[in-house]
């Protein structure tokens, strides 16, 4: 997907509240990399799942950050 680079930076960004909803999961792989549970909005997560985008904050993120 070539926006990619730009979703994980933003993101990781300290703006990233206003973006996005996020919700603390934890997710976990049997040895074969198989998932095998998704427990969202608990303690101790390991990943953080979007839940809702603010697609207008997003895109002027991301149009302000171009090189012109």
């Amino acid at each position: 997907m070539w926006s990619t680079p730009a979703f994980v930076h933003v993101v990781r960004h300290s703006l990233a509240s206003e973006m996005f909803d996020l919700v603390p999961a934890k997710v976990e792989f049997n040895d074969e990399g198989v998932l095998k549970s998704i427990q969202l909005g608990v303690e101790h997560s390991n990943v953080s799942v979007v839940k809702n985008v603010n697609g207008a904050k997003l895109n002027d993120f991301i149009v302000s950050r171009i090189n012109r």
